[in-house]
């Protein structure tokens, strides 16, 4: 821990601040404070860290997208009208942002100019969008539909590329480097929740692999849920570990042979996984808590958990 050194920004929605604290010490660098009459849904750093992405809604239901520039410590409302952002991802290299809104509708965003524009959405009433990422090939998306769900997965210009069913309810969607997409995935029963890990520019139907059993209670009469939440990529991009949000626990999963080789049980329900430099250590926030705890992913234990009176939401950024 010695030579760990990093930095967080987190949001605090009891004071309705966002600060940026040293990772090591746990001392406060600096906060801003955001309107009292928004929440914000998500927060996004660009990849340079310069500057950071926080879309929110307010309590008449109108969306808003602040920026921080994290230099000079400033926050701006970005002049958009914006639907309720309900998924949002970030694409700084190309000044783009996507969202999907309270219905389901999926919006680009050109950040150069402060223009949105309005994809559509997939069709079926019950329908919701549960993920939501983008790199420079694609937008991807995961939706759950019922008991099951899908992906599809969408060129720059909003056309459809490809689409994949899928036999279990989708929570998330998370992409392992430019090779994979990882899907956690509940069902109705818990008896066959996991993650599904596609190719990511695959076109066919054909999953690359499904684990399908409770990684906890394969031993168990009475199955109960896990709740595959998010996942976390290693810095060499070999490992993900998948947040089980409802057993308290990650899972560790090979991405090259795409098998399970070991579970840590981390005691507390965690909603989101960073990786910290170096890759030894990560840092849990939880929607549950509204903490953070820090996690020997080596040793596989829990280390320790913030004390504070804030209530720290569950998406942070490591910088």
């Amino acid at each position: 821990m010695e030579d760990l050194k990093f930095s967080l920004l987190a949001i605090d929605a009891l004071h309705k601040t966002i600060f940026c604290a040293d990772g090591t010490k746990g001392e406060i660098l600096w906060e801003v404070n955001y309107p009292a009459n928004h929440t914000i849904t998500e927060l996004t750093v660009d990849t340079a860290a310069c500057k950071a992405y926080l879309p929110a809604v307010d309590t008449a239901g109108r969306g808003a997208l602040f920026t921080i520039d994290l230099t000079a410590k400033t926050l701006t409302e970005l002049p958009l009208v914006l639907p309720h952002p309900l998924q949002f991802a970030l694409l700084p290299e190309k000044q783009a942002a996507y969202l999907v809104d309270a219905q389901n509708t999926l919006h680009a965003i050109n950040l150069a100019d402060t223009s949105i524009t309005a994809w559509g959405r997939p069709e079926g009433e019950d329908i919701a969008c549960v993920g939501l990422e983008a790199d420079s090939q694609g937008l991807y998306t995961a939706w759950e539909q019922g008991e099951n769900g899908m992906i599809a997965a969408f060129d720059l210009a909003g056309n459809l590329q490809y689409q994949h069913e899928l036999t279990g309810i989708p929570t998330n969607i998370i992409l392992a480097g430019d090779r994979q997409i990882l899907v956690p995935f509940t069902t109705t029963n818990y008896t066959k929740e996991g993650i599904i890990i596609i190719k990511q520019n695959e076109k066919n139907d054909t999953t690359a692999v499904i684990t399908t059993k409770c990684c906890l209670c394969t031993n168990s009469a009475s199955p109960y849920a896990i709740y595959p939440s998010h996942a976390a990529i290693s810095p060499d991009g070999h490992t993900a570990y998948i947040v089980n949000e409802e057993s308290a626990s990650l899972t560790i999963l090979d991405l090259t042979t795409a098998k399970i080789t070991g579970h840590i049980q981390v005691g507390r329900s965690i909603s989101y996984l960073h990786i910290l430099p170096g890759g030894k250590f990560g840092l849990a926030s939880s929607h549950m808590f509204a903490d953070l705890c820090l996690i020997d992913l080596i040793n596989g234990k829990l280390l320790s958990t913030t004390n504070t009176s804030r209530e720290i939401l569950g998406y942070i950024a490591i910088l």
